[in-house]
């Protein structure tokens, strides 16, 4: 009987439920799941923790990648930091927040007046005209956008047409709005057409010129979103947490993702309380954003549309664009010492790891940035209680792991005769030459776990293939 590793559905009950109660360290893929890496730095430490992080390209084609503290701006420097601005005071509840216009980086922090980066020459100085203090910043039109300006929480603003230094109100296209319901403004998205999130209303802003400039529409009164550490963007696409649980725009719709999935699971451990050490990033080459809080990561697909987690403290989890390696760094990690054109085995010239600005998924632990390309994690995937055969007790005698995995498997199967009784566990881990684990348990609901262990080679796990026979009571 085989035991396929179905969607992860942790908030359903533990019998008669489809999918798996377990999912760690893992990709979702289109038939099972794929391993995750552990994390690998790709530079020194920052000097302090990371409060926010942002990648660019430059007019120049290249790749720009800034990084706040509590007081400094930084610019990537091949594995070092070189420190473009000081003096800044974030609160702990602010994060650095960007946004690219045009040869620009702006940037924010909510407590001190906003900046511009040069993505040219790396200088930082004040943003030009009189910008107001912004908890976040999108572009859409031909305009900068700010949310909860000078501390209006209900209050979005924008610059003047084409000119993200120009901030005077009723002149040149420059203005602002205040909501009257909907509660505060907890997020913006970006675009022809911009998404203004609030705590409990979403609203289309829409560009329609005249004495009008913006039209807000509300698309949403029941749908909001809890915070704005949630909110990520990819293209059309936009993802948030609310209190209604986690959502997706899909550019024309809004519609839940989470419910009766994940969302009791991530809310049972992550109280507005938490909100504060949320981050959320795009994952553009595997199509997934992720939400980190606290200890752990939880990984949406969107064209799969499955869930997994990732077992992983992070101070601030980002996107970011990579460079093309010169011809003599060859090695996952740059300025490695046999970095060495001359030497065997090469990839091709043509590979994509020479193509820049490709999205990646960037982690910050101890004020590292890096990715999670080690050698595999410890993973972990779990079915439910199933009565296998209907009515009596199921005697197993042998399991296949339906993995490439060759070694560095545990199977555990749990058994029990009531639902309510605690189960019996027994863990295997002989894996013989046939791919056949011999196992000898019985019960009358019976669950699998599978376990590979870390550092072990595999590239997918899709459950288990047991033998049993039937006997025992009725």
């Amino acid at each position: 009987m085989k035991l396929v590793a179905g969607d992860f559905l942790p908030d359903l009950p533990d019998f008669g439920s489809p999918g798996l109660s377990k999912a760690t360290n893992l990709y979702p893929s289109s038939f099972g799941y794929r391993p995750v890496g552990e994390f690998l730095a790709h530079t020194d430490p920052l000097p302090a923790p990371c409060r926010g992080a942002s990648a660019f390209v430059a007019p120049s084609g290249r790749v720009v990648f800034i990084a706040g503290t509590a007081d400094k701006l930084y610019r990537q420097d091949g594995i070092g930091w070189a420190e473009i601005g000081s003096g800044y005071t974030l609160r702990d509840t602010d994060r650095w927040r960007f946004v690219q216009f045009g040869t620009l980086a702006i940037v924010t922090n909510y407590n001190d007046p906003p900046v511009k980066i040069n993505l040219d020459t790396d200088v930082v100085s004040p943003l030009g005209g009189t910008p107001p203090k912004m908890q976040a910043l999108a572009v859409v039109n031909n305009f900068v956008v700010g949310t909860q300006t000078n501390g209006s929480v209900s209050q979005v603003a924008w610059s003047g047409e084409n000119d993200a230094e120009y901030w005077t109100p009723a002149s040149r296209k420059s203005d602002y709005n205040d909501f009257p319901d909907g509660g505060e403004v907890t997020g913006i998205i970006g675009g022809e057409v911009g998404l203004i999130l609030q705590r409990n209303a979403v609203r289309r802003m829409a560009y329609v010129g005249g004495n009008l400039l913006f039209r807000f529409d509300k698309i949403s009164s029941n749908i909001g979103c809890a915070t704005v550490h949630s909110v990520a963007q990819h293209g059309e696409l936009a993802f948030w947490w609310s209190d209604n649980g986690f959502m997706m725009w899909d550019g024309s719709t809004i519609r839940p993702i989470g419910f009766e999935r994940v969302n009791r699971s991530f809310a049972s451990g992550n109280g507005v309380l938490n909100y504060n050490i949320m981050s959320t990033a795009i994952d553009g080459e595997k199509n997934t954003v992720v939400w980190s809080i606290g200890q752990a990561m939880w990984v949406y697909n969107w064209v799969l549309d499955k869930w997994s987690t990732i077992s992983h403290r992070a101070e601030i989890i980002t996107t970011r664009l990579t460079d093309a390696p010169s011809l003599e760094e060859q090695d996952d990690v740059v300025g490695a010492p046999d970095d060495n054109i001359d030497e065997g085995g090469l990839i091709t010239l043509d590979a994509a790891r020479f193509r820049a600005g490709d999205p990646q998924f960037f982690v910050f632990t101890d004020a590292e940035v890096g990715t999670f390309a080690g050698d595999n994690k410890e993973a972990v995937i779990a079915g439910r209680m199933m009565e296998l055969v209907e009515g009596v007790d199921a005697h197993l005698t042998r399991l296949r792991p339906m993995t490439d995995a060759t070694a560095g498997i545990t199977a555990r199967i749990e058994t029990t005769q009531r639902l309510g009784d605690l189960p019996v566990r027994r863990d295997y881990m002989a894996l013989r030459d046939s791919g056949e684990m011999p196992v000898r348990t019985r019960g009358r609901f019976v669950k699998t776990w599978l376990t590979v262990a870390e550092g072990q080679d595999w590239t997918y796990i899709q459950g288990a293939d047991v033998t049993l026979r039937a006997g025992g009571r009725r």
